[in-house]
């Protein structure tokens, strides 16, 4: 549904007139009456797609889009959290095949926080960081989202069509 809600625009290729979908145009909502009220924090399971959370939250999937738009993820590849078996293959990908566990960084834990430090130091607590606890840790910052409130998905559905044809 995402798509279809986007405005078609003529693009020249190489003399050949085309339409195809404003892929570009990029809306900003801001409904006041949707504020903290009308959100619901959420934490994203292992294998989880958007596709299925909004099945599993409104029962249906098509809502995925506006899943997506209120925690505004672009790129779902590199937004939205990977699956474990889909992390390991992607670590594997960046960092080699059997890199995983070579070290990303060092780092200390300072006021509860992991802060990367220089490797060089004598301090005892420092400790190294995996190429794979690295991603792990960033892939499941990524699990924590909003979605909006069922009562509000007209509304903004309405709202966003509203802008994206302006």
């Amino acid at each position: 549904m995402y798509f279809k809600l986007m405005p078609n625009i003529t693009y020249d290729f190489n003399g050949n007139i085309t339409v195809v979908k404003d892929i570009f145009r990029m809306v900003g909502l801001t409904i006041p009456q949707i504020n903290e009220t009308g959100l619901i924090k959420y934490y994203i399971k292992d294998g989880e797609t958007p596709e299925i959370l909004s099945q599993r939250v409104y029962n249906t999937p098509k809502y995925h889009w506006v899943i997506l738009a209120v925690n505004e993820i672009i790129n779902v590849h590199e937004e939205w959290p990977k699956s474990d078996s889909r992390l390991f293959e992607y670590v594997e990908n960046k960092y080699g095949i059997g890199n995983a566990t070579d070290i990303h960084h060092y780092a200390k834990t300072i006021n509860d926080e992991n802060i990367i430090v220089d490797p060089d130091s004598s301090d005892s607590s420092i400790f190294s960081v995996s190429n794979l606890t690295y991603e792990r840790e960033k892939n499941e910052s990524k699990r924590q989202i909003s979605l909006l409130k069922e009562e509000y998905i007209p509304r903004f559905v309405s709202e966003y069509k509203k802008l994206l044809r302006s």
